[in-house]
């Protein structure tokens, strides 16, 4: 398997990791026990910083040399593409219930659990799609010299600075 396929598997791994916090806190706040905000904080700040600096960036290499390679899976990709700016839209709406809450708003905790089980479970299914579909749909379709190309790509980016300081500053989470 092509070392860009199986990074991007690792990451999803971590991701689901940090999802799986995200489902004890919801369950937390369901049994009405007290929230680790921390905890929350940092997991959504992690699932707000990492995929964006650093995973988005690496399946967008796939991506852009699977439509380079093949124009008419543009039509079938555009979906899971769009689909990173519905986490960035759903991370912004479960930011506002968190901020809710802390002020003790009345619909506060029902809205951070809604807005946290709605985030959690796209994400969820997200990360299914592209495991499902778009890391097959990349395996079949390109070449080895494609993936290469990826790889060499990808290496250099993991190389960058701002990888580095994204997998320190999460590193603890």
């Amino acid at each position: 398997m092509p070392d860009s396929i199986l990074v991007l598997q690792l990451e999803h791994r971590k991701i689901g990791k940090v999802l799986g916090l995200l489902r004890r806190q919801l369950a937390q706040l369901q049994a009405e026990l007290p929230l680790d905000r921390v905890l929350l904080e940092s997991a959504l700040d992690y699932l707000s910083g990492f995929p964006e600096q650093c995973h988005h960036p690496k399946e967008d290499l796939v991506y852009r040399k699977l439509i380079e390679r093949f124009p008419a899976l543009a039509v079938s990709l555009e979906e899971l593409a769009s689909e990173h700016k519905q986490v960035d839209e759903l991370m912004r709406e479960l930011r506002q219930a968190l901020n809710d809450a802390r002020l003790q708003k009345p619909e506060g905790a029902n809205d951070l659990a809604l807005q946290l089980q709605e985030f959690r479970d796209f994400y969820d299914l997200h990360i299914m799609m592209e495991e499902q579909h778009f890391f097959p749909m990349a395996l079949n379709h390109l070449t080895r010299g494609d993936f290469e190309e990826i790889d060499f790509s990808l290496y250099e980016q993991l190389d960058s600075a701002l990888s580095k300081d994204a997998e320190a500053s999460y590193g603890a989470l």
